[in-house]
């Protein structure tokens, strides 16, 4: 069985050539040193495979991975799924791999993690979220608005097509172009003509919404400014909310980078797991925090009707909150200064 492998020079791909990872390994490329880049969701698949053709390919990963200096592994989004049937072939996996000179960066928190060497960072740190204009502003205080709430949702999942027939859309603004049924009931007066043309026209029938790229614009990563300028509130649905799972998506960067107020159905402790980073959520009123997935996603529902009929709440939440707000939104922009240059001193230092 042969690897996929692109090589230049002195450093490896196994999977793609390009990642997040490029610019600062390019100052690497003169030394004598070989360097191996393994991109984990080339090698995913075939952790699937029979135990013959997943025996072969350790085998040829081994090879691959003893004749280099320094072997980096990188998985952009997470390193697996829910599918405990997968954990031993990834611990057999994790277990080879560091026997070498293996690091890790992960975007991820997961239950099942290799237990080398890791730089972690949430995966939203990849990339700044960006706005029309130079500045990002932030919307701190209370004023007048049409919406308590706004919901974006983007690919089809069960816990989204719930809350979207959960809510009063006379006082959340919901778009979910990812539902091939629902998204031609989704709210639309508050988009830029040129994004809302793209999107509805995508065929959404294998459950997968391209939000990242339009025209050059990286759409998923915009800070929607009409709609936050006419809401309070964002209700972001991450992608992950199994327990024990943590990827933190854009969807979680625009409020933090806006000083705006969230409620989130993401992993149960998500909030907790942001602290790391120095983030801070202690007047976020985080009561809807179980452990059940269902019941959180319940409490959640009950939040948002309870404040959508309290515009006394609205403006306490504004007030109390703030300081919080202001912090993660400074938090978040030191994140996204520091991330590369700390990210290239832990690789120097591997190398």
């Amino acid at each position: 069985m042969d690897i996929p492998l692109t090589t230049t020079g002195n450093i490896s791909h196994l999977g793609q050539n390009y990642s997040f990872l490029t610019p600062i390994l390019e100052q690497f490329q003169s030394s004598k040193k070989q360097i191996g880049i393994i991109h984990w969701w080339a090698i995913q698949p075939y952790v699937h495979k029979s135990d013959y053709e997943f025996l072969e390919f350790v085998q040829e990963l081994e090879k691959f991975v003893n004749s280099l200096d320094v072997c980096i592994v990188i998985s952009e989004e997470m390193f697996g799924t829910s599918d405990s049937g997968t954990w031993l072939r990834r611990e057999t996996l994790y277990d080879m791999l560091d026997q070498y000179n293996t690091i890790y960066v992960s975007c991820s928190k997961e239950s099942l993690m290799p237990k080398g060497d890791t730089f972690e960072l949430p995966w939203f740190a990849k990339q700044s979220v960006v706005y029309s204009k130079k500045y990002i502003p932030v919307w701190k205080y209370y004023e007048p608005k049409q919406y308590t709430f706004n919901m974006l949702l983007g690919s089809e999942y069960g816990h989204r097509t719930y809350l979207f027939h959960s809510v009063d859309r006379s006082k959340v603004y919901t778009t979910y172009f990812g539902h091939p049924d629902l998204k031609s009931l989704s709210d639309t007066h508050l988009e830029d003509e040129k994004i809302l043309d793209n999107l509805q026209k995508q065929e959404v029938h294998l459950k997968k919404l391209n939000t990242f790229n339009h025209l050059g614009l990286p759409v998923s990563h915009t800070i929607p400014s009409l709609i936050y300028d006419n809401s309070h509130f964002d209700i972001v649905t991450e992608t992950s909310i199994r327990n024990g799972f943590f990827f933190a998506t854009e969807k979680t960067a625009k409020p933090l980078a806006t000083g705006r107020w969230f409620i989130s159905y993401a992993a149960h402790k998500y909030f907790e797991y942001m602290e790391k980073w120095g983030f801070d959520f202690t007047d976020y009123q985080i009561d809807y925090d179980v452990l059940e997935e269902t019941y959180r996603l319940d409490l959640i529902v009950k939040k948002i009707r309870e404040i959508s009929d309290d515009i006394d709440l609205v403006k306490q939440i504004y007030a109390e909150t703030e300081p919080n707000r202001i912090h993660n939104k400074r938090i978040y922009d030191s994140l996204l200064e520091s991330t590369y240059e700390d990210l290239t001193n832990f690789i120097a230092s591997r190398i």
